[in-house]
């Protein structure tokens, strides 16, 4: 993925190493950072690298006519609401996200072609999981797929889309910490650099490691919530290059978000019941998305229909989806439908193991081969 160089210049060290760090810990951009304490240490570096820096952030005091000269890209580091006519200015104090959102629209001006660059290279993959049915054990299907994904080594983000969310079942939710709601309110007023704010609102749960996004603060805000909204989400966050992998838990229901999310998604687990209630739901389930993709690319080919609570000593409707039989079967367990969600000491349930491992095979393999530990 394409880097971006910063250079910092300025003589508080304290600050320079602090917002240093913050941007080297940036997962989109890449960002290389040069750091400078003066002047003459900032003029001693012109030359010495092939590269000019796409930025220069400095200190007001630390300017010189030989900088100005030799750099495209010069932000004035103010303290306070000071402008200089002669160079752009950003306000030194504010939040980190904040401050990165201005350095790239400062560089979006001058070379607008580096920032397309940068969100035109990924490898992210997209699984979304739906169903037909409530019940069906969709959602604790998914989270268990994201777990197994992160156990392996790849890098996953657990997305639920749900209107009422299971997100807290399955991790620990930080109290009062931004999400989905804040994003989705950004989005909507075309906010710059959204991904710094998306970045900023990500978790990753203590059990497992599964990176997540704290859900919508109330299930009524997702009637405000469009197939336009999810589809520019999805599109920041693969464009990102965070994550290999990113699990999408879709409510139980055929409309124009899930559709966004059909759409952008590389496989779709689609979960159903063995019941004469999940036959039927089923039946409902494709002839609609027959319609609604009869002048559109079809999506059947990408689908991988699992049955679940599949019991040998029940009868077992042999439910179809497009003609064909389910690629898998997950079977109750000690009486229980499998997967459970939790056990007591809060990790995911290892009798449930060996049916994900399968089902994040079949991903990889249905998606493409595996190279250097990411799926490519």
């Amino acid at each position: 993925m394409s880097k971006l160089t910063f250079y910092i210049a300025d003589n508080d060290t304290l600050y320079v190493e602090s917002l240093s760090r913050y941007l080297r810990s940036v997962s989109r951009p890449r960002i290389e950072v040069g750091v400078f304490t003066s002047s003459e240490m900032l003029t001693a570096s012109i030359g010495n690298n092939i590269r000019k820096p796409d930025a220069v952030l400095i200190n007001p005091s630390l300017l010189t006519p030989e900088l100005k000269d030799k750099f495209d890209n010069i932000l004035v580091l103010s303290p306070d609401s000071s402008s200089y006519s002669v160079y752009n200015t950003i306000f030194k104090y504010q939040a980190g996200n904040m401050l990165l959102d201005d350095i790239l629209s400062s560089i979006s001006k001058i070379s607008p072609e580096k920032i397309r660059n940068i969100n035109s290279n990924n490898s992210t993959k997209v699984f979304s999981v739906i169903s037909p049915e409530g019940g069906s054990g969709k959602s604790v299907i998914a989270f268990h797929t994201a777990a197994r994904f992160t156990a392996l080594g790849f890098k996953v983000l657990y997305l639920n889309l749900e209107t009422n969310t299971t997100t807290g079942l399955f991790t620990n939710i930080p109290e009062n910490h931004a999400g989905l709601s804040d994003i989705l309110y950004y989005m909507k007023q075309n906010s710059s650099n959204i991904w710094a704010r998306i970045n900023n609102c990500i978790c990753t749960d203590s059990t497992t490691g599964v990176c997540f996004l704290p859900p919508l603060y109330t299930p009524v805000e997702m009637d405000e919530v469009n197939g336009t909204d999810i589809e520019g989400l999805i599109t920041e966050l693969k464009n990102s290059n965070r994550f290999d992998v990113i699990i999408v838990d879709n409510d139980s229901a055929v409309n124009g978000r899930i559709l966004s999310v059909v759409d952008m998604s590389d496989i779709i687990l689609l979960i159903t019941g063995s019941s004469l209630n999940s036959e039927y739901k089923t039946v409902l389930f494709e002839t609609a998305l027959k319609k609604i993709y009869a002048e559109r690319t079809p999506v059947t080919d990408r689908i991988i229909h699992i049955v679940n609570k599949a019991n040998q000593f029940r009868p077992i409707r042999k439910i179809q989806f497009n003609g064909t039989s389910p690629v898998y079967e997950i079977p109750f367990i000690n009486d229980q439908p499998a997967p459970q969600s939790r056990t007591a000491n809060n990790k995911t349930d290892d009798s449930f193991k060996p049916n994900i491992e399968y089902i994040c095979e079949m991903l990889i393999q249905k998606a493409a081969p595996v190279s250097n530990g990411e799926i490519s």
